[in-house]
């Protein structure tokens, strides 16, 4: 991620309900590579709120799964 002229910050979430916490929180022109384990709403999606400017780049590397 690249981060612009006003720092900030990213959450990750399940779409559901916006935590009260961040996952990445960035700087101008910093570079803030960053891993994040995230849980999904019931419809299969994942949400993410950014505060400020930035450019992001998301890949999904798996999913883990519960045998109910």
């Amino acid at each position: 991620m690249i981060a612009h002229p006003a720092g900030g910050y990213v959450t990750v979430y399940a779409c559901d309900e916006l935590p009260n916490s961040s996952n990445l929180n960035f700087v101008p022109g910093e570079i803030a590579p960053n891993a994040v384990l995230a849980p999904v709403s019931e419809n299969g999606t994942v949400c993410l709120h950014v505060f400020g400017r930035a450019q992001i780049i998301v890949d999904v590397f798996g999913v883990i799964t519960t045998s109910d």
